[in-house]
């Protein structure tokens, strides 16, 4: 989130706890009334605004752990937490790319070990940029190295194997996506390059690498299988600089992809989010068409008004991007970029619906419904793996959720001067 927030600690007890406005799977209430209709083989779930679950019977979420702050040991502190795996024992693997290493961390905050180090050489890392479990083994992409690492949870290195990446066509992958039948899919956010393309809405893409076979050590990289264009980003050119700077009020791509290929997508502004199956070969997806996904097999909608965008917020947006010393030659040049850019970029009327897509193990999914400027995203509505809408959730609002398993939530918060938390809540009642 690229905008000024608050985190409120609710006074309850020892721990915060936070209410779901629902409660367990059981027998839905009668809050609302979902339709579900077929459209050319889609299954299209259209759900009201109210959940199905009765009111007074909601999930409680109760802080387990938090970690982080200013001072304490090393371990507990956080420069630039990425992604969180599930351990198989309650705990969980946090990437931490400004130690470049894999800390894991047991149920109660225990701090077990870590894995790798800065360098070139086995289980080092250029850049730790994302990880994930496949089985019963962690694998770590290293960009700056380009190649994935792979590691038993014990933490012994069980190999490394070089990517055979093309980042002219298939850019920088930030991300891994694990899938149950080896492959692994790579998104490479937005980018720019000089000199200017002659559509300067450079799109972020998405490749795929084929199953690891024991006799070839590379892992060849497909792709783009498809490619999209990141509203919530301008891409800033001027006659020496270009840059990637957050937009006021375009969408971005909010994708969550299950181990077994069944994915979530959000495609525009709107409360609609389309499920696939990932295709079995890369030809199947868009032939690398823009803003293109495999046809949907269920769209799930939800009546939810979006926030307007205000004078207000335009005004204070312009203001946050004015570089706060002007007097130098080559901030004055991205000021007039940054300027050309907002002038001639329409800004739509209204915020998008949909922040953020997150699948929970039992088939749950999670959406972060997306707040106004200098606001806080909203809270989480969670689905049922029919496409029904349950309820709503209410974390802390600074949270960044990262991972939801076996009755979870891990996720960072940064609170004042950019310091980083781990925090652990557990769903009671769920």
């Amino acid at each position: 989130m690229n905008r000024p927030s608050t985190f409120l600690v609710l006074p309850f007890g020892l721990f915060g706890v936070f209410l779901l406005a629902g409660c367990g799977d059981g027998v839905p209430g009668t809050s609302g009334t979902v339709a579900v209709s077929d459209s050319a083989g889609i299954e299209i779930v259209s759900n009201p605004a109210e959940g199905q679950w009765d009111e007074g019977q909601g999930w409680r979420v109760r802080e387990v752990f938090r970690l982080g702050g200013v001072g304490g040991p090393e371990e507990t502190l956080f420069e630039r937490p990425g992604d969180m795996v599930p351990d198989g024992e309650g705990g969980v693997f946090v990437v931490e790319a400004g130690e470049m290493a894999l800390r894991r961390y047991g149920p109660d905050g225990t701090f077990l070990g870590r894995m790798g180090r800065a360098g070139e050489g086995p289980g080092e890392f250029g850049s730790l940029n994302s990880a994930v479990a496949l089985g019963d083994t962690l694998l770590a992409l290293d960009v700056r190295n380009r190649r994935i690492s792979r590691f038993l949870k014990s933490g012994e290195l069980l190999d490394t194997r070089p990517l055979e990446l093309d980042t002219s066509t298939q850019g920088f992958p930030m991300r891994l996506i694990p899938l149950a039948d080896g492959r692994l899919l790579m998104p490479s956010p937005q980018g720019c390059a000089m000199p200017p393309p002659e559509d300067p809405r450079a799109a972020g893409r998405l490749n795929v690498t084929l199953p690891p076979s024991p006799d070839d050590h590379a892992l060849p990289v497909e792709g783009p299988v498809t490619r999209w264009v990141d509203h919530a980003t301008h891409a800033i050119y001027g006659e020496r600089i270009c840059s990637v700077r957050p937009s006021l009020a375009g969408h971005g791509l909010a994708l969550a992809v299950r181990t077994d290929g069944i994915a979530a997508v959000a495609p525009g502004p709107d409360y609609e989010i389309h499920i696939f199956r990932v295709p079995d070969g890369a030809e199947s997806w868009s032939g690398g068409a823009l803003d293109a996904f495999p046809p949907p097999e269920r769209i799930i909608r939800r009546a939810v008004e979006r926030p307007p965008v205000t004078s207000d917020d335009r005004r204070d947006y312009r203001e946050s991007r004015r570089p706060a010393d002007l007097t130098d030659p080559m901030s004055r040049e991205v000021w007039e970029a940054i300027e050309a850019a907002l002038d001639t970029t329409r800004v739509p009327d209204r915020y998008p619906a949909i922040q953020e897509l997150v699948w929970d193990d039992r088939g749950h999914l999670w959406v972060q419904r997306r707040g106004a400027w200098g606001e806080p995203d909203g809270p989480w509505d969670v689905f049922g793996p029919e496409g029904r809408y349950l309820g709503e959730v209410a974390l802390p609002e600074e949270l960044s959720v990262r991972l939801i398993h076996e009755g979870r939530i891990w996720g960072m918060v940064t609170g004042e001067f950019d310091v980083q938390e781990l925090v652990s809540l557990e769903i009671e009642g769920h």
